[in-house]
């Protein structure tokens, strides 16, 4: 008998996975791309999501099983949708786990000059390897310690919203800055904030009475960090104002205004950030090589049986390998935070929109007994906003001229999941023609 988790407790749990070091990270972007008005990027992608969001509830409540955006396009539309929604799911963690160890280096060759000299990038994937080796032994990270992790994370969030109210400038906003496009351009960046609502749908089975609280476990946690990070983005700027692009860390800078007499706090806190991203890139690694494990397991790429090998304490090492050598490769093709960010939001969306799909013809199912009891016009809801942010992070992702290079580490494990998918139906469609009776 396995104890669920109540809707609090699983509300709790969802925020924490999604608040990390993007929302911090996302403070000089945001001002660069929207000025004063970069706050908005975060409730104009709520409104884009928000669609998929209630399809992802519906699927979640009526697949409360492991599994998540894997198992949806694999149930309701074919085995290869199934590994197109895990490999581009797979890719975009990867991504997302190379980019924080990025920023977290960055961060400590400032406060340690003895490195500084040594690249950067080969730092971050010195790094990479050594989380890997950690999670190889089977270091993992326990209740209390978590609790610790949430302590880190909210700490310099809460300081913001708290100190900051009382430096607040509204003359520093400027309606000029209401842009079109400058504020769509924010979208892929504010997303990567994000990502982490659709953990919900992996520990659906444990929540207490999943139909009535998957949906509301979902919707809870996902406006409880919009308005945060909004409120967050907001007030930061209206202390620093337009300056903020040009500043190493605008928080701690703001931390120094907020108590110039206790410059420590604002050093601690501004530590507590890339510490945080370098916790978040920890945990994405331990749990993003499950999803390659599962493809393994269903025989959809090739060396299955190195692909499943677990160490002795239990993970998955060749996947976990294969894992970091994508996130390397991903920080030789751009160590540029827009773009980077792009591909992650790229690889997790694009599981997103097969999910939108599957959604779609759920709600078509009505006589099979699949029917997620949803109007259809919500996933065609949710496959219109996907297909739209996949379209803005392409625009970036050209734009910081590394879009050629992405694709084919992109295309790449479609491209031998398909060889393997050919040559297995050659090699049934010879066997059936040698055992077939004459």
């Amino acid at each position: 008998m396995q104890k669920k988790i109540g809707l609090i407790a699983a509300i709790l749990i969802n925020i924490n996975i999604i608040v990390g070091a993007g929302v911090f990270l996302n403070v000089k972007p945001l001002t660069a791309l929207s000025g004063s008005l970069g706050f908005l990027g975060y409730p104009l992608s709520a409104l884009i999501l928000l669609p998929f969001v209630l399809t992802l509830g519906k699927l979640a409540q009526k697949h409360p099983v492991s599994g998540g955006l894997y198992v949806y396009s694999k149930e309701y539309i074919n085995k290869f949708a199934g590994f197109l929604s895990g490999w581009s799911y797979f890719v975009g963690k990867a991504v997302s786990s190379a980019f924080l160890v990025f920023a977290f280096v960055q961060f400590l060759q400032n406060k340690l000059p003895i490195i500084s000299s040594i690249s950067t990038s080969i730092l971050a994937i010195g790094f990479i390897f050594t989380l890997i080796f950690l999670n190889i032994l089977g270091i993992h990270i326990g209740g209390k310690i978590q609790f610790l992790f949430i302590l880190i994370k909210a700490s310099p969030l809460l300081f913001v919203i708290f100190f900051g109210l009382s430096y607040f400038q509204p003359n520093l906003f400027n309606l000029s800055d209401l842009s079109f496009s400058p504020m769509l351009s924010t979208v892929p960046i504010a997303i990567y904030a994000l990502l982490g609502f659709e953990t919900t749908c992996a520990i659906g089975h444990m929540i207490d009475n999943p139909k009535k609280n998957t949906l509301r476990t979902i919707l809870i946690s996902f406006f409880t960090v919009i308005i945060t990070y909004t409120f967050f983005q907001a007030i930061i700027f209206g202390t620093l104002g337009n300056s903020i692009p040009t500043y190493a860390s605008p928080f701690r800078t703001f931390a120094q205004i907020a108590l110039y007499s206790y410059p420590i706090v604002g050093k601690v806190l501004n530590a507590f950030i890339f510490t945080s991203a370098l916790i978040g890139s920890f945990g994405i690694l331990t749990s993003n090589c499950w999803n390659l494990h599962a493809l393994a397991e269903d025989n959809l790429l090739p060396g299955k049986k190195w692909l499943i090998k677990r160490s002795r304490s239990g993970a998955p090492w060749v996947s976990l390998l294969l894992e970091g050598t994508i996130a390397a490769l991903m920080l030789a093709i751009s160590r540029n935070q827009i773009a980077l960010q792009s591909m992650a939001v790229f690889g997790v969306v694009t599981a997103f929109l097969l999910s939108a799909i599957a959604a779609y013809k759920a709600s078509a199912c009505k006589a099979s007994g699949k029917d997620i009891n949803i109007s259809r016009y919500i996933p065609m809801l949710a496959i219109a906003s996907c297909s739209y942010i996949l379209f803005l992070c392409i625009q970036q992702i050209y734009a910081a001229g590394v879009s050629f290079s992405f694709i084919i580490l992109f295309m790449s494990g479609i491209g031998i999941a398909t060889g393997k998918h050919a040559s297995d139906k050659y090699l049934f469609n010879k066997q059936s023609t040698v055992t077939k009776p004459l």
